[in-house]
């Protein structure tokens, strides 16, 4: 069964007066429980396509799909709530918040889930998960008292406290030892094994062959795509990577700027900055339908949403009222007092700062009345 499917993507980044096209009409389709390696060299298009596959972004034309749903025309809010329930994400830079233990990661993206879980549920779930990394020992330490490998171990589990089912990885070894990076890559294969559909971006052919499927990009175009031949050798080079029709590919140039998301602590929770309530403080193989680099590109506008009429747009918006009055605003005040708890030193000082500061302006009201 189809998870993504693609159909002649593509982006363009409008820098002043200038375009830059990234993506060039990708078509691409990833099937359920799949372990796919996304390659290419710097500036192919990788991290534009992971952004656009994990709704961290909108295609500039093209159509989009994400379980036989259209999602091209999806506003920020609806793209942050699709990643929130069905989309985990793992990066080079782990996005740990600093004063904040490990099972508080973990559980943090339940906070901003559609639908709330219990308090114990969230401990239960979250301390499950770290044992099932190896971390049942370390649920209490702070990313300053882990190594790269632990702290890179708690941001998986975080990616799959929502139960997702596609898991996005960018770069997730480039932190890390050789013995360590094999450990995770392991892992991915345990949880790809079990179900799980995972994309890895990566420029490393040691990394991609640990994946049942590599995918190969150049300039903003699929030009490789070994679906059907199982895993590669490892050790293969990936300057050159052998392609569906017998070419090969020696990298790509820089094709433009990249995106810029929300925070990234809360990106890699699932959500994003114009989430409500959000607060800034981050399968086996089978036939896939690639794009012939030669073929003429013809954009194919991205899709309106339906329904986008006065009457829903009101009711849409007294939805997300409720909402915010029932389930995000004692959230937001749940995460805010958190904070507070964890830098108590600083709140006090800021606390008192305020207070000399007011008092200060009381008094000088005061004298300044009393002279008169």
């Amino acid at each position: 069964m189809s998870l993504i499917r693609l159909e002649d993507i593509t982006k363009t980044y409008h820098l002043g007066e200038i375009d830059v096209p990234v993506l060039r009409g990708v078509s691409i389709e990833i099937k359920q429980g799949e372990l796919v390696a996304l390659m290419g060299a710097s500036g192919s298009g990788k991290t534009t396509l992971m952004n656009l596959l994990g709704c961290l972004d909108h295609p500039t034309s093209g159509r989009h799909w994400f379980e036989d749903e259209e999602i091209s025309g999806y506003n920020a809010d609806q793209r942050a709530n699709l990643r929130n329930r069905k989309i985990g994400f793992v990066f080079q830079s782990f996005n740990l918040l600093p004063r904040t233990n490990a099972l508080e990661q973990v559980i943090m993206p339940l906070t901003y889930a559609v639908h709330k879980v219990h308090d114990w549920e969230e401990i239960e779930r979250g301390s499950d998960l770290l044992a099932s990394v190896g971390l049942a020992d370390r649920m209490h330490h702070e990313p300053s008292q882990m190594s790269g490998g632990q702290q890179q171990r708690v941001a998986i589990a975080r990616a799959l406290v929502n139960r997702p089912q596609l898991l996005l990885a960018d770069e997730p070894t480039g932190n890390l030892d050789s013995r360590t990076s094999e450990e995770i890559l392991r892992m991915f294969q345990e949880l790809n094994a079990a179900g799980l559909t995972i994309i890895i971006v990566t420029h490393d052919a040691n990394v991609a062959a640990h994946a049942t499927r590599i995918i190969h990009m150049r300039d903003g175009k699929i030009e490789g795509d070994n679906a059907g031949t199982g895993r590669p050798e490892p050790g293969a080079g990936h300057s050159q990577i052998q392609n569906s029709n017998g070419g090969q590919s020696n990298g790509g140039q820089r094709a433009g700027a990249r995106v810029s998301v929300a925070e990234p602590a809360l990106v890699a929770a699932g959500v994003g900055a114009n989430e409500p309530g959000a607060i800034v403080a981050g399968h086996q193989i089978d036939a896939v339908h690639a794009l012939d680099p030669q073929a003429p590109v013809a954009p194919v506008p991205a899709q309106p949403i339906e329904g986008t009429t006065a009457k829903t747009e009101t009711e849409h918006r007294t939805r997300k009222s409720k909402l915010w009055t029932m389930h995000i605003l004692p959230r937001t005040l749940s995460v805010a007092f958190k904070a507070l708890q964890r830098n108590k030193t600083r709140s006090f000082l800021t606390t008192l700062g305020i207070l000399i500061g007011v008092a200060a302006v009381i008094a000088m009201m005061e004298i300044g009345q009393g002279s008169k």
